[in-house]
C-alpha cells in the first residue's frame, strides 16, 4: 500500500513542479522555471515534454549550449517531438548555424505539416544561405497556410529580389 501512495505522490509531485515550472515561465521567471523543471526532471526522468521546457527556458536566460543539450535529450526521448525540433532551429539560427537550422526545421515540418513558423524560419535561413528559391517556396508555404503572416509576406518581396538580382548576375 505504501509503495502505491508513495508513486501517487511522486506523481503529484511531478505534476505539481512542472506546472509550477510553466507558470514561472509564463511570468518571465526563467531561473525560477529552469529550478521547478529541473525537479520534475529528478522525479520522471523520462518525459520529452519536460525536457523541452527546460530547453526552452535556458534558451531565454541565452544559455544556447545548454539549451542543446536538453533539446537533444527531449528528442532521445521522443524523436517525434516537434516542438523541439522548432527551438533546436531557433537556437541554431541565433549561433548562425543556418545548415542546423534548416535541417531542424525541415524535420518540424515533416512532423507538422501545417506549421507556418517553421516554413517561415526556415525561408530565413534558406534566405541566409543565399538559396533564394528555396526561401521563395517557404514563405509562400507560410502564408498559404497563415494568410496573415506578414513577415512572411515582407521577406517574401525581399527573396523575389534578391533572386532576380542573382539571375542577372
Amino acid at each position: 500500500m505504501f509503495s502505491h501512495m508513495s508513486e501517487f505522490n511522486r506523481k503529484l509531485e511531478f505534476e505539481r513542479s512542472y506546472n509550477l515550472g510553466l507558470q514561472s515561465g509564463r511570468n518571465g521567471d526563467f531561473i525560477a522555471a529552469i529550478n521547478y523543471f529541473k525537479k520534475a526532471i529528478e522525479i520522471h526522468s523520462e518525459d520529452a515534454g519536460v525536457y523541452c521546457d527546460l530547453a526552452y527556458s535556458y534558451s531565454r536566460i541565452n544559455q544556447d549550449n545548454v539549451a542543446l543539450t536538453y533539446y537533444k535529450r527531449c528528442l532521445e526521448i521522443d524523436d517525434t517531438y516537434s516542438k523541439a525540433y522548432y527551438n533546436l532551429g531557433l537556437v541554431y539560427r541565433r549561433r548562425g548555424d543556418n545548415k542546423s537550422a534548416i535541417t531542424s526545421f525541415l524535420k518540424t515540418i515533416a512532423l507538422e505539416s501545417n506549421a507556418d513558423s517553421a516554413y517561415y524560419n526556415l525561408g530565413n535561413a534558406y534566405l541566409d544561405e543565399g538559396q533564394f528559391k528555396k526561401a521563395i517556396d517557404c514563405f509562400e508555404n507560410a502564408i498559404t497556410i497563415n494568410p496573415n503572416h506578414n513577415n512572411a509576406r515582407n521577406n517574401l518581396r525581399i527573396a523575389k529580389v534578391k533572386n532576380a538580382f542573382n539571375f542577372f548576375r
